[in-house]
């Protein structure tokens, strides 16, 4: 009986190593799945709204009176009017940042927005923002309503919107289909 056998090592061996060099480095996966969410929280800024689709609650009556006489910066930023929800100085939307390595993506609120993106996050009932001294008179303060833009419970656990997921998963498949034979 005769055999015939084929060695297809010169054509597959290419295909393994880039193969094995890609999943070895994933840092252009994890740079556009970092992008993916830094898209995510920009577009909720602009929609003003949660990750999941829920409008923010408005400014509140004090806020939005001292919006119209000028208040809060309005003269130095713009002159009076209204202002959208968590964009008064651009600090915090500044802030944000999308990081990654070979295998991990995230996107964070770094330097001086980080105390000011918590309390947007999840609401502050005291509305003791973190660079107002105690002691000092807050005769006008009322409850900051959480305002979420990332998709991150007060735990601190990732809850990401399914279109968000499909995504990444889309990002994912178009990656690792470029090293199959």
């Amino acid at each position: 009986m005769a055999n015939v056998t084929m060695t297809m090592v010169n054509r597959l061996q290419p295909i393994i190593q880039d193969a094995t060099a890609q999943l070895r480095d994933l840092r252009p996966l994890m740079e556009e799945i970092s992008q993916i969410l830094d898209e995510s929280v920009n577009t909720n800024f602009r929609n003003q709204r949660s990750p999941y689709g829920v409008d923010w609650a408005p400014h509140s009556p004090t806020t939005t009176a001292l919006y119209a006489k000028g208040g809060f910066k309005g003269r130095t930023r713009g002159g009076l009017g209204e202002r959208r929800l968590l964009v008064r100085t651009g600090a915090l939307i500044g802030g944000i940042v999308a990081k990654y390595t070979s295998d991990t993506a995230h996107v964070s609120v770094s330097g001086r927005a980080v105390k000011y993106g918590y309390v947007h996050q999840f609401g502050n009932p005291a509305n003791r923002l973190p660079n107002v001294r105690p002691g000092k008179s807050r005769s006008n303060a009322a409850p900051i309503p959480a305002r979420p833009f990332m998709p991150i419970t007060p735990e601190g656990v990732t809850n990401l919107p399914e279109e968000v997921l499909a995504e990444i998963k889309d990002a994912a498949a178009a990656f690792f289909s470029e090293f199959r034979g």
